[in-house]
């Protein structure tokens, strides 16, 4: 697991500097929302466009749900914690961004075994 961020500096008050990320990686987790009901995370997705995902971490915090907008449907796929790592799709990763990596290069395949490429993260 990362560590936590540093305190602020002098500057404007409210103003935080971003840290600097290389352009391909800004906002690479706008897809991760932390501990979601399945409830509200449905509403989300449903609410978006198709491929628009975004990762929810289950109330009990012992995995991630990788939650799709397939054709206006919901669909999820389970990550289980292994120690530090992430099983997911039988397969291990060393973090969430490694998964929509995978993702953004292999199809997950929905219930009618068709392939369903992820988009862009939802709008929070």
């Amino acid at each position: 697991g990362g560590g936590g961020g540093g305190g602020g500096g002098g500057g404007h008050p409210g103003f935080v500097a971003p840290p600097f990320v290389p352009r391909d990686q800004r906002s690479n987790t706008a897809w991760d929302v932390g501990q979601l009901k399945k409830s509200e995370s449905d509403k989300r997705v449903m609410a978006g466009n198709h491929g628009e995902f975004l990762i929810r971490q289950t109330p009990r915090s012992d995995r991630h749900v990788v939650c799709v907008n397939d054709h206006g449907a919901v669909f999820e796929a389970q990550v289980r914690h292994v120690g530090e790592e992430f099983m997911f799709m039988s397969r291990e990763f060393i973090d969430l961004a490694s998964i929509v990596k995978h993702l953004q290069r292999n199809p997950l395949y929905n219930k009618q075994g068709l392939p369903l490429y992820i988009d862009k993260p939802l709008k929070q």
